[in-house]
C-alpha cells in the first residue's frame, strides 16, 4: 500500500567545486543512495521525515567540508511543481531498481526448474548473486518513500530464489516434476475439458508451438468420454499434465519438458495469476490480458475458434517478451 502523500518536503540546494571530479561523483552517489530526486540542476528533494533530514544534514556538512556550498530547507510547493508528478517520479526511480532485481533473478530461478538441482559450483555463483540482489533490494526499499508498484513482485521473486537456494544447500530436495522428452510426445491427440479458458488455451498453444507441432486436440466432456490409446490428457481430472503444487498446467508443461525459452517465464506468471487468481506475480499486463481472454471466451463459443484467436494473442505476447 502506498504511503500517505505529503506536501511537506526537504530541499537540498548545493554548488560543488569544479574539482576534483571524484568529489562530485561521491556527492551524486550519496544522493542516489538516500533516494533524493532532482527537481532542477543542483536542487534535490526528499519527503520531510526524520531519516531524510538526518541524511541530508550529513550531506550538507560533507559538501561544505569539501569546499562546496549547500543549504537545506523545509518546503511546501505552491506553484511550478505538481505533488502527484513528484511522487510518481519517486516511484518510477524505485521501480527501475525493483525491475532490475526481478530481471536478474529470473535466469537464476530458471536453473531450479529442471528435475535436478544446480551443481555445487553453480550454487556458489547463485549464492553470490543472491547476496548482491538482496543488498540492492534492501537499499531500494529503505528509500521507497511512497510504495512503488514493483516492490512486491521483487520481494516475491527474490524470496522464492532464497528459499530454493536454502533448500538445496541443506540437502532438502524440492519436490520436482519428472523430466520428459518432447520426442516421446509427437503427433499425439491431446484431450482436455471443453469450454476452454486461460490455462487450457495457453497450454494448448504451448503444446502446439513448443512440444508437439503436429498435435491434434479434442475438447471433451470428461463425464462422457473414455480416453483412447495414446491420447494425452491435460488440465482435467486425473490428467497426465495438470496443476502441480502451486503451478498451473501451463507451468507444469514448461517444467516437465524443460522448455528453455526465457520469454515463457513472464507469460507463465501471467497465466498463473489469471488462472489461480492469487496475485503471486502482479505483472502490470495481467489485468488487461485477463479482460481480453474473458471477452474472447464470451464472444467465441466454439473451442476450436476460441483457441485459434487465443493463439494469436499468445504469439504476440511471446514476441513482446522475447
Amino acid at each position: 500500500m502506498a504511503k500517505k502523500e505529503s506536501k511537506d518536503w526537504l530541499l537540498l540546494m548545493h554548488q560543488l567545486p569544479p574539482q576534483p571530479d571524484s568529489f562530485r561523483v561521491k556527492v551524486w552517489r550519496s544522493l542516489q543512495r538516500i533516494g533524493a530526486i532532482s527537481v532542477k540542476n543542483s536542487v534535490y528533494v526528499l519527503p520531510n521525515n526524520e531519516l531524510a533530514r538526518a541524511s541530508l544534514t550529513a550531506l550538507v556538512q560533507e559538501i561544505q567540508a569539501g569546499g562546496g556550498e549547500a543549504f537545506l530547507c523545509d518546503a511546501v510547493f505552491l506553484e511550478g511543481v505538481n505533488t502527484a508528478s513528484l511522487i510518481k517520479q519517486f516511484n518510477e526511480e524505485r521501480d527501475i531498481v525493483y525491475k532490475k532485481v526481478i530481471e536478474d533473478t529470473e535466469p537464476l530461478l530458471f536453473l531450479f526448474k529442471g528435475a535436478t538441482s544446480p551443481s555445487a559450483d553453480k550454487l556458489m555463483k547463485i549464492d553470490h548473486s543472491l547476496g548482491r540482489l538482496r543488498r540492492q533490494l534492501n537499499e531500494a526499499i529503505a528509500v521507497d518513500h511512497f510504495g512503488a508498484k514493483a516492490k512486491g513482485r521483487a520481494e516475491s521473486r527474490l524470496g522464492e530464489l532464497e528459499r530454493k537456494v536454502e533448500a538445496t544447500r541443506e540437502g532438502k530436495k524440492t519436490k520436482t516434476l519428472p523430466h520428459l522428452s518432447v520426442k516421446d510426445y509427437q503427433q499425439r491427440v491431446w484431450i482436455t475439458r471443453r469450454n476452454l479458458f486461460v490455462d487450457r488455451l495457453a497450454s494448448a498453444w504451448l503444446i502446439k508451438r513448443f512440444i508437439d507441432k503436429n498435435a491434434t486436440f479434442k475438447f471433451i466432456d470428461p463425464d462422457r468420454y473414455t480416453k483412447k490409446g495414446k491420447e494425452v490428457s491435460f488440465d482435467m481430472f486425473e490428467a497426465e499434465f495438470g496443476h502441480f503444487g502451486d503451478c498451473c498446467t501451463f507451468e507444469t508443461l514448461i517444467h516437465v519438458f524443460r522448455l528453455k525459452d526465457l520469454a515463457l517465464i513472464p507469460l507463465a506468471e501471467i497465466i498463473h495469476d489469471i488462472d489461480l487468481d492469487d496475485q503471486k506475480y502482479n505483472h502490470e499486463e495481467t489485468a488487461g490480458i485477463r479482460r481480453i481472454i474473458k471477452g474472447l471466451a464470451g464472444s467465441e463459443k466454439e473451442d476450436e475458434k476460441r483457441l485459434a484467436r487465443a493463439s494469436t494473442l499468445f504469439d504476440d505476447l511471446h514476441s513482446t517478451f522475447s
